[in-house]
């Protein structure tokens, strides 16, 4: 093995224990919920799980991984969410109308 290869190796991490990874949903008190998905689970599923656990109204949520958005179809795969990883669970702003 190459002295580049072992540097390879010796950087990946391993992944989670029969391919599931735990994941944290944030919100923005600080509170945290864990969930544990495979890697190519769709994320709605974790994010429609929290909406009900929270009971909080779906169209005033929005979902953030490293700032971007998460959408319905991805996957913590797709996203690049590891195992332990943290996903902001954000509240919308309504209005914003500038005082004259």
């Amino acid at each position: 093995m190459s002295e580049q290869q072992q540097e390879q190796a010796s950087n990946v991490q391993p992944k989670a224990e029969g391919g599931i990874i735990s994941l944290v949903v944030q919100d923005q008190n600080g509170t945290e919920v864990m969930f544990k998905v495979k890697p190519h689970t769709k994320l709605v599923k974790v994010m429609d799980a929290y909406i009900q656990k929270k009971n909080l109204d779906p169209s005033r949520i929005r979902f953030l991984f490293d700032g971007q958005r998460i959408m319905n179809d991805d996957t913590p795969e797709k996203m690049g969410i590891e195992d332990g990883d943290h996903i902001d669970c954000v509240q919308t702003q309504l209005g914003g109308a500038s005082l004259l």
